[in-house]
């Protein structure tokens, strides 16, 4: 009981042993183990880096660079922990160039660097080298994403993909969650393979992440364990966004997107009503009750003809829930403590409700905004688009420092702001032209850059507007283009 804060000033510790022992524990206590470095183990990830920002960019800059590292310093101090048969420079100098030979050849096989030059001395980085280094992911995962993930991939598929990642990989499997987490996947809409290795940590991370998904109640450990995967996962969720995109696929970006929503809200994206689920206390059953409780819409104000007497509609998304009257909200809350009313009407202030305009640069005729006036423009020209973003008034949560709305996701175990990703692609035809990451306050104007379609002729190509984290506040423009062959 000595030494306990803040009401013992200091202790006194007696150790007890034998007078052939003293000499070597008093050893032990005055004088401090050394620290040894374990850089040669975990290397990958660094030199990724290195590459990606290219402060190397040839395996004797690696090399050099390791000299300015703690493993550098220890090298000659404990060769036997290393597995040095001697601690002379040229024992060094082998052990530095061949473990940058193992690593690079490590990086150029998951596809994140690029060996050239003569006998492949120059290292040069490559797209999935700099997602991995932008979102701070393992070079195997990368692997995994880039070998797995296709142009028909969808959300299920994306969630298994995540459950694969190396970042998973020290999820603890205690004894007896083998056949917890195999009943777990019984009850859940998506099926697992039956010869599944239940005991492995990335099939847990799977039914976990399903679990979170479809809203299945989980022991506290189990909940427990989950937190720990979500904490991790939407770096991960952003570089496969990444992944898809560089590959120009617009659906597999979109499902991707989307799933980023699902971890956040906690809620399956295709699920009926799936924006009245991220309301807080909202069971299926009041999502139910919502959907069979109709009111009018007030007309809005650039309609022409506001005699004409609007049809009634359900509560189907948080907008419908805002826009109804106060009978039909009194109607879908009933039953909610005065407490649990205010924290749905705080979900609905912060929601975004989001105006979206845009102007085309670059092309030579037409502005796009129709099919009467398309735009007319050269195969792979380079093209923007001006977009104008504007949040409607009276909305509320913003950080007036950062300008960034604070998340309201009771399901999520991290704080969390708002982010968005721009899209121009075809739908029809599964391209993505261009995407930017951007965040929104009050209002901005941002520049998306995208090549045009290489097919001579015309083309309906859409702009989109995805949120990272709330379902059903997505926006989506038509844009009319033509390509005509260059003269």
């Amino acid at each position: 009981r000595s030494s306990r804060p803040r009401e013992d000033e200091g202790a006194f510790v007696a150790v007890l042993c034998g007078a052939a022992r003293r000499e070597f524990v008093a050893r032990f206590l005055s004088e401090p183990l050394p620290v040894e470095s374990h850089l040669d183990q975990a290397l990958h990830e660094p030199l990724c880096a290195e590459a990606a920002a290219e402060t190397i960019s040839s395996k004797q800059e690696a090399v050099d660079w390791l000299t300015w590292t703690y493993l550098f310093r220890r090298l000659p101090r404990n060769p036997n922990f290393y597995n040095l048969a001697a601690a002379s420079s040229a024992h060094l100098s082998d052990f530095f160039s061949e473990l940058v030979e193992a690593v690079l050849g490590d990086l150029e096989q998951a596809g994140c660097v690029a060996l050239e030059g003569e006998d492949g001395a120059d290292v040069v980085p490559l797209n999935l080298g700099r997602v991995a280094a932008f979102f701070d992911v393992q070079h195997t995962t990368m692997e995994v994403m880039a070998e797995a993930l296709t142009a028909k991939t969808k959300q299920a598929g994306f969630i298994e993909v995540l459950a694969a990642a190396a970042e998973f990989d020290d999820l603890p499997v205690r004894a007896g969650e083998p056949a917890a987490v195999e009943r777990l996947a019984l009850h859940l809409p998506v099926t697992l393979a039956e010869d599944s290795a239940w005991e492995d940590p990335h099939v847990k991370a799977h039914v976990l992440l399903l679990c979170h998904v479809f809203r299945s109640p989980l022991p506290v450990d189990l909940r427990r364990d989950l937190e720990w995967l979500l904490r991790r996962s939407l770096r991960l969720v952003g570089a496969m966004v990444d992944v898809v995109a560089s590959e120009g696929w617009l659906r597999p970006a979109l499902a991707a997107m989307e799933l980023s929503q699902m971890l956040v809200q906690g809620t399956w994206a295709d699920a009926e009503a799936a924006s009245l689920l991220q309301l807080p206390h909202f069971t299926p059953d009041r999502v139910k009750l919502c959907l069979d409780t109709e009111y009018t819409p007030l007309p809005d104000e650039d309609e022409e003809d506001e005699d004409v007497d609007a049809e009634p509609v359900p509560v189907d998304s948080v907008v419908a829930l805002m826009d109804a009257d106060n009978d039909t909200r009194a109607t879908v809350l009933r039953g909610l403590t005065a407490e649990q009313a205010t924290d749905v009407s705080a979900f609905c202030n912060r929601y975004p409700v989001v105006d979206m305009q845009w102007e085309l640069l670059g092309a030579s005729e037409g502005d796009g905004q129709s099919e009467d006036s398309p735009a007319q423009t050269a195969p792979a020209s380079a093209l923007k688009l001006r977009v104008r973003l504007e949040r409607e008034e009276g909305a509320e949560g913003m950080d007036e420092g950062a300008g960034l709305g604070a998340v309201i996701a009771p399901r999520f175990p991290l704080p969390k702001t708002e982010g968005w990703w721009l899209l121009v692609g075809d739908s029809k035809k599964n391209r993505l032209y261009g995407l930017k990451r951007v965040t929104l306050g009050r209002a901005a104007t941002v520049a998306v850059p995208f090549e045009a379609p290489e097919d001579v002729g015309p083309h309906g190509l859409d702009l989109l507007l995805m949120s990272d984290a709330y379902l059903g506040c997505d926006k989506q423009l038509s844009l009319s283009l033509v390509v005509v062959p260059d003269e």
